[in-house]
């Protein structure tokens, strides 16, 4: 029951987080004052590609 409830809980943070993100994301492009951090693009790439 303990997993099951940090599990869950994990989950909600990370949707309430992500959710946010986006909203911020959303506003900032709207805006025209979203600048892409090319580090940040290129560190996405090279985790997603040692999965």
């Amino acid at each position: 029951m303990q997993k099951n409830m940090v599990s869950r809980i994990s989950q909600e943070v990370r949707t309430a987080t992500t959710t946010g993100d986006i909203q911020a994301l959303k506003r900032a492009v709207t805006a025209e004052e979203y600048v892409p951090d090319p580090m940040k693009i290129a560190d996405k790439i090279l985790f997603m590609v040692g999965d």
